[in-house]
């Protein structure tokens, strides 16, 4: 097929006539039937092949600028893919001349197909309204596509072709119902932004990058990540994807719409955007992206506010992150009038159905505690709710960063944020000991599997189990997560159980050893109630337990140095002793970690067994 095609023609050993021959044959036999749409595929594919190679033949070359107008509105999408392609490489080879000889036919195609056809007038219901969004607009994104390829293909060349009309016809597209109707047009966008001189592209700058920055916002990632390219041509022209371009004068203008949106988009879950925005970030903001969040600030924070509400989790995440890096990193005089908005931002999202939506907004607000400790006092109360909450939470990482975060409290207000955490402490410590063997959460499992599935022994049409479940994202795997609403707390919608109490207060521990390690009753009452956790093993997840006691141990260990007693590491070796035997490579390691802890601080003789 075509690799075999492609390795001939580099090798130089193919007549241009006669494979143009064969080519032409094939597309000729392509168009007798309906159904024999693959031979004109394959003639397409074989043609681009041969007109990259330099091997295209005058005959050739005339069939195809003939037979493309048909074939990008044939009714196969993959001819119409093809089709374009083709227009591409033949405005590369004659420029201008394929725009002039094509634009109208397609534009006509773009504008003919923007709306779907409607039901018979007998019809009380449009069938429209029961199709799919992306589902009958004919050739509507194939003819967008080849506008666009056409453009790429002439290059600066196309500007004499590129009018008003032409460009009102493309925003339209921004905004269609299609999503990938809306793909193609932020191409188009950048496409444009490319082949236009400065001073073109600055007439158009304020509608090109309103456009744009919603684009910026959609809900699909390939239309976010179309309209990432497009505004990294708005910013550096014909040099986008060079290093040493510089961003142009209107598009700086245009910075309080943009830069909020460019930022975030460096923290989306989807990769190819997060990677391509961060690449684009440091090619548009190079050194200067903080000094331009702050002189932007009141727009940052008035996007990001916004984007802690939007509908999609992985937007709601990405806020907090980008809420997390103003703290850290922008200029605190510049970010202190607004501490307040963004921590009820903060709070909100601490309450969503979204654990990583809620880990992202934990960490965030230790960031503002510690960076802005009197602006966040009024929310103290209220957030130490929370993190306390959270300190027990049923995702692992929700429960370690909420320590660290307390851990910013406790470097924030120093002694007077302690004595709430030494209560808690002392209170959630122990708590593994209050665990049951058989776990509440499998109590509606029976040991029995069919093709590897657990049963149930409820009966499927039991209303429980059809009534107020996850959604799942269309296009994604991923659930949809209600967002916190007023006072409303998604974060815990089971039991918790006592075992995570107590695997939180480890993290928690590990913090307050970290900053006062001479406190009395880290070997008085903590440190001892450790050894016992250390014997807890009665219930199914006592191994995830026992690696973050061994874990945080030895990092406590560190901490105390010369501090730590030979007698309490008697007390705690009988357990981690049978750690290190037990089949749980995860718990055996970070017991082996701990136990190298100990033998550097107090040496090997003291802990011979």
């Amino acid at each position: 097929g075509i690799r075999k095609l492609e390795k001939l023609a580099a090798s130089s050993s193919l007549d241009a006539e006669e494979a143009g021959g064969r080519v032409e044959e094939l597309l000729e036999e392509g168009r007798a039937t309906r159904e024999a749409w693959v031979l004109l595929q394959g003639g397409l594919r074989a043609a681009l092949v041969l007109a990259r190679a330099g091997l295209l033949s005058p005959s050739l070359e005339a069939t195809l600028r003939r037979d493309c107008r048909a074939l990008v509105n044939n009714h196969e999408p993959r001819v119409r893919s093809a089709t374009a392609d083709v227009l591409r490489e033949l405005a590369e080879l004659r420029g201008t001349e394929i725009f002039d000889e094509y634009k109208s036919t397609l534009v006509r195609m773009i504008e003919d197909n923007f709306e779907r056809d409607q039901a018979p007038a007998s019809s009380t219901t449009k069938h429209t309204d029961l199709m799919h969004d992306t589902e009958g607009w004919k050739s509507l994104e194939s003819s967008l596509n080849a506008l666009r390829g056409v453009v790429d293909g002439c290059g600066t060349a196309a500007a004499a072709f590129v009018d008003e009309p032409l460009v009102q016809l493309v925003y339209r597209c921004l905004s269609h119902q299609n999503r990938f109707v809306r793909e193609g047009g932020y191409f188009t966008c950048g496409s444009i932004c490319r082949v236009l001189d400065e001073a073109s592209v600055e007439k158009l700058s304020e509608g090109m990058a309103g456009h744009v920055a919603r684009g910026l916002g959609d809900n699909w990632s390939q239309v976010r990540f179309a309209a990432s390219v497009a505004v990294r041509s708005f910013c550096l022209g014909t040099d986008s994807n060079e290093g040493k371009a510089e961003v142009r004068p209107y598009a700086r203008q245009q910075f309080g719409l943009l830069v909020p949106r460019m930022c975030l988009n460096r923290y989306y879950v989807a990769e190819g955007v997060r990677l391509y925005s961060m690449e684009s970030w440091a090619l548009v903001m190079k050194d200067q992206g903080r000094a331009l969040l702050a002189q932007h600030i009141a727009e940052t924070v008035e996007y990001y506010v916004s984007q802690s509400t939007a509908d999609n989790h992985a937007v709601r995440e990405a806020a907090c992150h980008c809420i997390a890096e103003i703290a850290l990193k922008v200029d605190s005089n510049a970010v202190r009038p607004h501490v307040t908005a963004l921590i009820e931002a903060l709070m909100t999202c601490f309450r969503d159905e979204s654990w990583p939506v809620r880990d992202a907004a934990c960490t965030a607000c230790g960031n503002f505690v510690r960076a802005f400790p009197e602006e966040s006092r009024p929310s103290l109360e209220a957030l130490n709710e929370l993190w306390f909450n959270h300190l027990s939470d049923n995702i692992a990482s929700v429960r370690n960063n909420t320590a660290m975060a307390l851990g910013h409290v406790l470097d924030a207000y120093g002694e007077e944020a302690l004595p709430q955490a030494a209560a808690k402490l002392t209170q959630m410590l122990p708590r593994a000991k209050e665990q049951p063997v058989d776990s509440l959460l499998h109590k509606g499992l029976e040991n029995v599997t069919s093709f590897g599935v657990a049963q149930k022994r409820m009966h499927d049409n039991d209303v429980g189990r059809h009534t107020d479940q996850t959604q799942f994202s269309c296009g994604s795997l991923a659930p949809k997560m209600r967002r916190a609403t007023g006072c409303m707390d998604h974060g815990f919608s089971r039991a918790k159980e006592p075992w995570e109490d107590s695997d939180g207060a480890i993290c928690l521990l590990r913090e307050v050893v970290q900053r006062y390690p001479d406190h009395p009753d880290i070997f008085a009452v903590w440190l001892p109630m450790l050894a016992d956790l250390g014997a807890v093993r009665g219930f199914a997840h006592y191994h995830f337990l026992q690696e973050r006691l061994w874990k945080e141990l030895a990092v406590m260990v560190k901490a105390l140095g010369t501090r730590f007693m030979a007698d309490l590491a008697a007390t705690l070796l009988p357990p981690l002793v049978s750690t290190l035997e037990c089949e749980n490579r995860l718990a055996m390691n970070a017991a082996g970690l701990c136990y190298e802890a100990m033998r550097e601080a107090l040496g090997k003789a003291a802990l011979e067994v």
